[in-house]
Parts: C-alpha cells; structure tokens; sequence
C-alpha cells in the first residue's frame, strides 16, 4: 500500500487548504463515537474557537481517512503539532510544509521500507502544524484574531482528534462558525465598502456597484448582447493584484457573459474609457468563487477595466 501513497499525500495537502462545512467522518473515525456532553461557554470568543478547533479536527480526519493514511499519522503528535502551531505561533512557513511534505513524498514513493516512528512523528507535525497555520491566517484574514480563545480552539480539535466526549456535534459546530464568518464578513465587507464611497471620485449605484471614472471614452457604448474586448486588474480588500490582463493579450467576453459588476459596470462606459469598479460580493462571485482562482468567498473585489472595443452583434 505504502507504494500508493504519493498520490493521496498531494490530494492530502491540497484538500486541507481551507475550511468547509464538510460532515464527520466515517465511522470508522473514532470521534463519530464520542458522547455529547453538557458545558457552558464562558464567552463567544470560547465557544466560536472551540468550533473552529471541532471543525479543523473533523477536516483532518477525514481526509487522514480518505486517503487511507492512518498508518502513517500519530494523533498525539498530530495534537502537539496543532497546540504548539496555535498556542505558541509555531507555524512553519509556506514554503517550510511545502518543502517537508515533498520530502515525505518522496519517502513514501521511492523508499516505503525507511519509514519509521521519526517519519511518522515528523509527518503528524507537519500536519498539526498546517492546521494551525490556516486558523491563524484565516483569524487574521479576517480581523478577528481578537475574537478567538485559541485554548478553546485546541480543547475542540483534540475532542474530535482522540475521540473524547464534545461539548456540540459537528453539524452544530459547523453551522455556528459559519453564521459567525458570514457576520464577521458583513460587517468588513460593509466598513470598506462605505470608507471607499468616501473617497474623492467615486459614485454608487442602485445595486451597490461603485465606480470611479478615469479616462471617459469616446466611443460607442456596448448593450447587453454586445461582445467587448477589455484589458482588466484584479485587486483583493487588502491591496493585492491577483489577476491582471495587461501581461498577455487583451480579453474578448460577452457582456452578458461575466459576472453582475461588470455587465452593469461596461454599460456604463464607452469605448476608449477606463473605470475602476469596485464591486460587492452579491455582485461578484458570491460564496462560491472558482477554487482555482484564488478569490475567497464573499470577497468584494476591484477592478481596473479599459474598454479597447465593443464587438456590436
């Protein structure tokens, strides 16, 4: 089996690089057997961490399970790899688990017979430690690094980890952290929006569309089954370029044919002309972007667009 175990630890890695609403695992996962016991939360900063901490242990082990890697990974080490990564910031770099776990890769293809406790000790860590890395980021993605008890995030990892007795089941702890992303994420997405309304130049319309006018064109308009060929930026709330056209030939699209924000926002332009647009989630790409496309859920997005042509049909 071991010969088989490159393939999964890729899909491994990959496939724990965000949270879900993913169900407990099967039963052959030792925390779908665990009691649900009373307890009463201090505060919302305890009871969304512990969540959190119940849902990240319910992600691992399924995919620990999915991948058939039980016979590689110590749940205890696992444990300390996610407390230390959590409780003492000791996280590895990016690249540092990307650089380890190629290295284990390698191991499990090429030399299986190697594999030993110090393998196995030092490949439960990585995993430990890649959970924490993601509550972290995402904590402070999210402004809201402030608003966790990292003991209680620990204290719900391990119930689900080690199979002891939860104070909620995974369905319940699910649905808590997402009503509680969702609130967090209205409120941020609410903020920026109004602090960019504020500056000087831009304008809102009746859907929430905000636009800023740079260069006003001087030629046609295009209608709603006009095609376009378009040059674009794509920039995320913190700043970052994620995409960006001006690196390769310009884009031809219908009008109809992408998302709200930029169907109402080029009916508003001429050829010629370039705006910035910054476009709310409800017009964009909501709660399920294109994984591949690196925008998170939710996300309100910025664009730089210069309009080269309309295509009449």
């Amino acid at each position: 089996m071991r010969t088989l175990l490159f393939s999964a630890l890729v899909i491994a890695l990959e496939g724990c690089s965000s949270d879900d609403n993913s169900q407990a695992p099967n039963s052959n996962g030792a925390d779908t057997l665990a009691p649900i016991i009373d307890h009463e939360f201090a505060d919302s900063k305890e009871k969304y961490g512990y969540c959190w901490g119940v849902s990240r242990g319910v992600n691992r082990l399924m995919n620990i399970d999915e991948n058939q890697l039980r016979e590689f990974v110590d749940l205890d080490v696992l444990l300390q790899g996610f407390s230390d990564g959590i409780l003492e910031a000791d996280t590895m770099s990016q690249a540092e688990i990307e650089e380890e776990f190629q290295t284990f890769s390698n191991l499990f293809q090429n030399s299986p017979d190697l594999i030993g406790k110090d393998e196995i000790d030092a490949f439960s860590q990585v995993f430990g430690k890649l959970d924490a890395k993601l509550v972290l980021m995402m904590a402070s993605t999210y402004g809201i690094a402030d608003e966790i008890n990292y003991e209680a995030v620990v204290t719900g990892y391990q119930h689900i980890v080690k199979g002891e007795p939860r104070y909620m089941d995974e369905q319940e702890a699910n649905a808590t952290l997402e009503k509680y992303f969702l609130q967090v994420i209205d409120e941020r997405n609410e903020k920026f929006l109004a602090d960019n309304l504020a500056k000087d130049g831009w304008k809102e319309t009746e859907s929430g569309l905000q636009i800023k006018v740079i260069k006003e064109g001087t030629g046609p308009t295009p209608s709603p089954q006009d095609a376009v060929k378009a040059h674009y930026r794509l920039f995320m709330m913190d700043g970052r370029m994620l995409q960006t056209s001006y690196e390769r030939e310009a884009i031809q699209f219908d009008v109809q044919g992408v998302i709200p924000g930029w169907t109402e926002g080029l009916q508003m332009m001429k050829e010629g002309g370039e705006y910035k647009l910054v476009v709310p989630q409800e017009l964009g790409y909501g709660a399920q972007p294109d994984p591949r496309s690196g925008i998170p859920p939710y996300e309100v997005l910025t664009f730089d667009i210069e309009l080269i042509k309309v295509i009449k049909k």
